[in-house]
């Protein structure tokens, strides 16, 4: 077995001073917070290190899940109050990919197919996304693996869906995205539910109570819930999602650019961008790669121009 030793690798001990109370830390930070701490970073057999310091970063992590939640429900109250009934519709799925959505999110509801939009590239994004963690997290537990299981969920939830797709959702409003929403932090939830099962619950019984006044539905307590699986339709080819991708590389350099040459963010910047083939001429000219774009990086005037040989 493995001990649990001080940032420096030394074992603890009163003579060092450097013994840390697991009470004191739930006191302060939470239990989910210090759960996190052993979790993450610790494998079978191999001591692991901790600190206050590590503590507190990830009790920054459960601020940030309540966060997510609170703008997920604040915009299903939003969009309830805007139709009257808070019944987002399913966004559509390629065809011919197997009929296991049923069982994927407990807030599936048969027939709600009418009236559905086409889903936008940062929706087609997420749900493959979304997809691919199920896959992951779930073979990492079943190999023992948790603390892989953890930061694989942990990443997902605040660098994918809420530094990416909730950002996204901002600019444009589509039907299908508040169930996209809804559905991804109900996954997000159950994942990391055997890490932080405290906040984790709260959560979904902030959710139970929204979902029994927009869906009808009356669900038990998470613990009680079905594990995730993996969805056949969400397994979307590379060149279906690569246009949010590449949103991303190009808001990644963007903002690369900025830090280098000290521009402060709320200055808007012009810029020419150079595609190398015609994908990324396709993909420089669709509009909601040109409007996530400008909204991420804070660009006035986007133009596409030829790019100059030698």
């Amino acid at each position: 077995h493995g001990l649990v030793r001080d940032a420096k690798g030394r074992k603890m001990s009163k003579s060092l001073g450097n013994v840390i109370d697991p009470l004191d830390m739930v006191q302060k930070y939470g239990a989910d917070a210090v759960r996190l701490a052993l979790f993450i970073g610790t494998s079978p057999g191999q001591d692991t290190k901790l600190d206050e310091q590590k503590i507190a970063g990830y009790a920054k992590f459960v601020t940030k899940l309540w966060n997510i939640a609170r703008y997920v429900l604040a915009q299903q109250e939003g969009k309830k109050q805007e139709t009257g009934d808070g019944h987002p519709p399913t966004p559509p799925l390629p065809e011919g990919r197997g009929e296991t959505k049923k069982d994927f999110s407990p807030s599936h509801r048969e027939g709600e197919r009418e009236g559905e939009a086409e889903p936008g590239i940062a929706d087609v994004w997420i749900l493959a996304k979304r997809d691919q963690l199920v896959r992951d997290v779930t073979a990492a537990y079943e190999t023992h693996e948790y603390s892989k299981a953890a930061q694989l969920a942990y990443d997902f939830a605040w660098h994918e869906f809420a530094d990416w797709y909730i950002e996204a959702t901002k600019i444009e409003k589509r039907p299908n995205q508040q169930r996209t929403l809804v559905e991804t932090l109900e996954v997000i939830l159950k994942l990391l539910h055997p890490a932080m099962p405290f906040v984790t619950e709260m959560l979904w019984e902030a959710m139970r109570e929204s979902r029994s006044t927009n869906y009808g539905l009356r669900e038990s307590l998470l613990i009680t819930q079905p594990w995730p699986i993996p969805d056949s339709r969400f397994q979307i080819p590379d060149s279906s999602i690569g246009a949010f991708d590449f949103t991303r590389e190009l808001v990644t350099t963007i903002r690369q650019i900025r830090n280098e040459d000290k521009i402060p963010p709320k200055t808007l910047l012009d810029i020419a961008l150079a595609p190398v083939n015609e994908q990324e001429r396709a993909w420089c000219g669709h509009p909601e790669v040109q409007a996530l774009v400008k909204h991420f990086g804070r660009i006035r005037n986007l133009q596409i121009v030829a790019l100059l040989d030698g």
